[in-house]
């Protein structure tokens, strides 16, 4: 297990933590802290305390799990990693709903419903924030599952996207094809979802890299130039083969044309 694992398993702990702080200490939940008197007392705060401090308790426990089930192979250590934002964007959906239910919106001081009611400012601009949040996450998720899109032009080759690259077949000094990738220590800034890894990444010999990487099987392209380590592949064995062969054509030449 890399250092990326031992942060989600921090991370479990902290989630738990927060549930019990918020059961503990609801003054700290968002908005209700700021309400005045008069606005908490429309909130069920029993209610709502608890099915926050449920959710934030079951979401760290559920990543403290998974971290074991890693640890202990019974699960990929990649499924083990990619898990952990998993569980935090699920947990927002009953959080959202916990917040509807006992927020008290559509209650008067006596607790009796009245029809029409609206959202204060505060509370539509936390629900705004909250699905907002969501939806950028499931982007990300979306965007960095994408393999990496590798075009080869005449006298260099580009990687579009997130932490995309373009480098001169000249400045390559050395291109290997392995059939199995190196272990990574840990990631520095990147992402690693749905089997893809892009970004910088930390060998376990403690060299940095960057990743466009789909652990497909293989095979993939190690590639150094004078200042930087790459590796990456296709979505598919047969497209990663044609890459490597018009590589190693337009390398060749290069190598030629500046004798």
């Amino acid at each position: 297990m890399n250092a990326i694992h031992y942060i989600n398993l921090g991370i479990g702990l902290f989630m738990i933590l927060v549930g019990w702080l918020i059961y503990r200490y609801p003054k700290f939940i968002n908005p209700y802290g700021g309400m005045p008197p008069e606005r908490q007392a429309l909130v069920d705060i029993d209610g709502l305390k608890k099915a926050l401090a449920l959710c934030a308790g079951i979401a760290g426990l559920l990543i403290i799990v998974v971290f074991a089930l890693g640890i202990s192979h019974v699960v990929s250590e990649r499924v083990a990693e990619e898990a952990m934002p998993i569980i935090l964007l699920a947990m927002l959906i009953p959080m959202l709903i916990a917040m509807r239910k006992y927020n008290g919106y559509g209650r008067d001081a006596s607790g009796g419903s009245y029809f029409g009611h609206r959202l204060d400012n505060t509370s539509k601009w936390t629900l705004v924030i909250l699905g907002l949040t969501v939806v950028v996450v499931v982007i990300l998720l979306v965007v960095s599952s994408k393999p990496a899109s590798i075009s080869l032009g005449d006298k260099s080759f580009k990687i579009s996207g997130g932490y995309g690259i373009e480098v001169r077949y000249d400045e390559i000094v050395s291109m290997e094809i392995l059939e199995k990738m190196p272990a990574m220590q840990m990631r520095i800034n990147g992402s690693s979802t749905a089997g893809v890894s892009k970004g910088w990444f930390l060998t376990k010999e403690g060299e940095k890299c960057l990743l466009f990487v789909s652990y497909n099987g293989g095979p993939y392209i190690e590639l150094r130039t004078a200042d930087q380590l790459v590796y990456m592949n296709c979505a598919s064995r047969e497209k990663t083969l044609e890459v490597v062969s018009r590589l190693q054509e337009a390398v060749g030449q290069s190598e030629t044309s500046g004798r």
